[in-house]
């Protein structure tokens, strides 16, 4: 039997429709606080009651960091897309086209390195 989610105040007045098996277990009983009025809520109802406490704060978590990677993803897409089509963007990385560190690229500190050492 598939039931709807319930609401707190749905699962206070509908547990015996939800739980018709353990109607047994109606003697566990403490008082808790709903809507500022004192109210006798049985074990089993406290239980539904916290399952969907947190189930919802679990899907408040997951929609809240899925809307922060749409909106990195998004920018970064959008900051990428301005550097590879703006005029002077001719490379992703900056690498030298000519000159004697051509073949190097990314290893322009070792070759000042050896540079100085040769001039001593």
């Amino acid at each position: 039997m598939t039931l709807a989610p319930l609401t707190p105040a749905k699962a206070l007045f509908q547990w015996r429709a939800a739980w018709p098996k353990f109607e047994s277990l109606e003697v566990l009983h403490l008082w808790t606080m709903v809507v500022g009025i004192r109210t006798e809520v049985p074990f089993l109802r406290r239980v539904a009651l916290q399952i969907s406490r947190q189930r919802s704060s679990e899907r408040m978590k997951w929609g809240r960091l899925a809307s922060l990677m749409c909106k990195q993803f998004t920018a970064t897409t959008r900051e990428t897309t301005v550097v590879l089509t703006s005029p002077r963007a001719k490379s992703i990385l900056p690498v030298p086209k000519t000159g004697k560190n051509a073949n190097r690229g990314r290893n322009l500190w070792k070759d000042r390195l050896l540079g100085r050492r040769l001039r001593h």
